[in-house]
């Protein structure tokens, strides 16, 4: 509503083939990008490989020898990952089963592959 933004869209899409790009035209909060993250995520069927925790970063890989998920804390304190699926520690050789929770050291790094 203020200086060049004024008069223009806040959210474009532009609709190519299957997928589609989104245009911001707003400087906004970190909320705001969380819930249209997350409702975007939604719609189009994108899930995280484990559920969201602050400041945790989760990658996940999959190749003819299985699924592994490389979890990395930026946080100055530990933290604790929720697993949706049974994992083993390629690192620590910890075996979790789907529900538990993996303890992160702060600045902490495992490597966990998915037990099918």
């Amino acid at each position: 509503e203020e200086e060049f933004y004024a008069g223009r869209p806040v959210l474009t899409v532009n609709r190519v083939g299957a997928g589609q790009a989104f245009y911001m035209g707003a400087c906004s909060g970190p909320e705001f990008y969380r819930h249209w993250l997350s409702d975007v995520c939604k719609q189009c069927g994108a899930a995280p490989a484990l559920p969201p925790v602050e400041g945790v970063e989760v990658t996940e890989r999959e190749n003819e020898n299985g699924t592994f998920l490389f979890v990395l804390n930026h946080n100055e304190t530990p933290a604790l990952q929720p697993l949706s699926a049974p994992c083993r520690d390629l690192l620590g050789g910890a075996r979790y089963e789907a529900g538990d929770s993996a303890a992160l050291p702060a600045k902490g790094v495992m490597i966990l592959e998915r037990i099918v």
